[in-house]
């Protein structure tokens, strides 16, 4: 247990958290999946885990290295989040046409 521990720490600080909304500097709330929402203007910030999930969302299953130039997120960060499955990724043939989850 205490090594699951460890490895969600070192996750979040790997996460690129973001600390302030970009909008307004106002103080932001964890709303889930990686996406913080601002209490005073409502603008929401992704960190890490979030850029990526929202990308594999939008785009479905691709290469950690095309997701890396997408997102900004470091390629380690990526693999090592699939790996110790934080995501779920779908390959196309997989699910027929639904082609991604």
């Amino acid at each position: 247990m205490l090594i699951e521990e460890i490895r969600r720490l070192e996750m979040k600080l790997m996460g690129q958290k973001p600390t302030a909304c970009s909008a307004c500097k106002g103080e932001l709330l964890y709303e889930g999946g990686g996406a913080y929402r601002c209490v005073k203007c409502g603008h929401v910030e992704l960190d890490a885990f979030g850029k990526v999930k929202k990308f594999l969302d939008t785009n479905g299953p691709a290469p950690s290295i095309v997701i890396e130039r997408a997102t900004g997120v470091n390629k380690k960060y990526i693999e090592r989040m699939l790996n110790e499955n934080w995501l779920e990724v779908y390959k196309h043939t997989e699910l027929g046409d639904q082609g991604k989850k």
